[in-house]
């Protein structure tokens, strides 16, 4: 292959990473059942590359390695589909899932590394869903809730691996997020001035009225889940703001602080309380792992107390933080598990579902109970009509947080599969932060870190890993992180 060749290629690959981003950030916040688009279509072309050259190197033994990892797959993916509903429909058929991820299975010969640790982690994750969801005891009510968004873990390497080869830089993403945060922000000041629930906005799913009194704006999705998107996006900016500032313009610079503030009105309005305890990480932590002089650090820290000070002056902020110690100190109070602070109140719900997971979990400590289980296990064990819970914490679906989901649904190999997920990609992005000389890397590390933070933190008081519209933002936007950073000359 010619030089000239190469470099035709790799332009290629680039402006169609670039556009896949920028697809993916469009119908995100549009549609979120075809946000996916992008992400699916860079993973495709991750699959044909990986497979392209792992195949050119013609590595000794592959013919044997596939041949066993073949051979383990389909043996154990017999066994599970004879323990499963044998009259069921396509989700109750774990032969299936393994044949879809079969392809994911053999990258193990090809790919080493960081990249291959990636892998299996998510391999394990999936597997870890697929085993529990076939020991369930409901496999048929348990299937509604096996969806693709235990299986887009996997697409973690091959997404990667197409952005590796693509080399963007730290600059282009921080224009295409600027320029995301712009519209986020303005939709949010649309819909909380009422232009949203128009018909002559292109956001659906909205209601009548702006529900500012039970929840916040939530541009058509859930009013955490966005606040936990638009904590990320904030996070982002902040951390390639605080380190390539100097390697920008000044119009790049402005759209950059534009869209932060933008991004930072739409995640107070979001009532998204489990986002907000991740700000003062999100401003913090670029600044101190900076190199910027003493003086733009101390001006930075002050600009931020003031902020934040400007935003608990929101009257909507002050109701919801007062909102929270209020339930706090309710719930504490209470002795009866009939008061009405266990089940009217979003904390005292949370604490009720929360001491009801961990009950389903020593039921079932080693693998749960199912995914989508929780509230059949909760109803068989009667917890609502023992006199320990309030009542109607069985009406409710999941305990609102990642981690007692993770063990009440899937058991202690959930839990375990659940923090490699966050662990492992926020692992490589510190030691890439810690050690990367180049500010650019440096930048693109610590939007990582900040990432899997927010989604860390998140995680606390809902599911953020167990819903497709934020689990497919967390992979593609991780996945965006690993390649860039692993497509670096320093960290070849």
């Amino acid at each position: 292959m010619g030089f000239n060749t190469a470099v035709n290629e790799n332009l290629r690959m680039r402006y169609f990473v670039i556009s896949c981003i920028s697809l993916f950030l469009c119908l995100f916040f549009l549609n979120r059942d075809i946000a996916r688009v992008g992400v699916y279509l860079l993973a495709i072309v991750g699959l044909f590359l990986i497979y392209k050259d792992g195949l050119k190197s013609c590595k000794k033994g592959f013919v044997l390695k596939a041949t066993v990892l073949f051979a383990l797959l389909m043996m154990l993916a017999l066994w599970l589909s004879q323990v499963c509903c044998s009259d069921s429909a396509y989700y109750n058929k774990p032969f299936i899932h393994w044949m879809v991820l079969f392809p994911f299975v053999l990258l193990n010969v090809f790919l080493s590394g960081w990249m291959r640790w990636l892998l299996n982690a998510s391999l394990f994750y999936v597997v870890a869903c697929i085993i529990s969801y076939s020991f369930s005891g409901h496999p048929l009510y348990s299937a509604k809730y096996f969806e693709s968004h235990y299986a887009v873990y996997v697409l973690i390497a091959p997404i990667a691996y197409a952005i590796l080869q693509s080399h963007i830089q730290s600059r282009t993403i921080l224009i295409i997020f600027a320029i995301s945060g712009v519209v986020v922000g303005l939709g949010a000041i649309a819909d909380v001035s009422g232009f949203a629930r128009s018909q002559y906005w292109f956001f659906d799913e909205y209601p009548t009225v702006p529900d500012l009194v039970n929840s916040g704006i939530g541009l058509g999705m859930n009013s955490i889940h966005f606040g936990i998107v638009a904590a990320a996006l904030l996070a982002v900016l902040v951390a390639n703001l605080g380190f390539t500032a100097a390697g920008i313009n000044k119009f790049e610079i402005i759209l950059a602080v534009v869209s932060i503030l933008f991004l930072g009105f739409a995640l107070a309005m979001s009532g998204a309380r489990s986002g907000w305890i991740s700000l003062p990480i999100i401003f913090f932590i670029p600044f101190v792992l900076s190199s910027r002089p003493i003086k733009i650090k101390l001006l930075v820290f002050v600009l931020l107390v003031l902020g934040l000070l400007l935003v608990l002056q929101n009257s909507y902020v002050q109701k919801r933080l007062h909102m929270v110690a209020e339930q706090i100190s309710e719930y504490r109070a209470s002795t009866n598990v009939s008061d009405s602070i266990r089940s009217a109140s979003s904390v005292g719900l949370r604490f009720e579902l929360w001491r009801a997971a961990w009950q389903v979990f020593l039921e079932n400590p080693v693998m749960g109970a199912g995914p989508g289980n929780f509230r059949s296990d909760m109803q068989e064990m009667g917890l609502g009509s023992s006199g320990k819970f309030h009542q109607n914490i069985e009406i409710h679906r999941n305990p609102h947080s990642l981690y007692f989901k993770a063990l009440a649904e899937r058991g202690a190999m959930g839990l375990v599969s659940t923090l490699l997920i966050l662990i492992l990609p926020g692992l490589l992005f510190l030691i890439h932060a810690s050690k990367s000389q180049s500010a650019n890397m440096q930048a693109i590390a610590v939007s990582g870190v900040l990432v899997v933070v927010v989604f860390s933190l998140g995680g606390l008081t809902i599911g953020s890993l167990h819903k497709t519209e934020l689990s497919i933002f967390y992979i593609f936007f991780c996945a965006l992180f690993i390649g860039m950073l692993l497509s670096a000359k320093d960290n070849a």
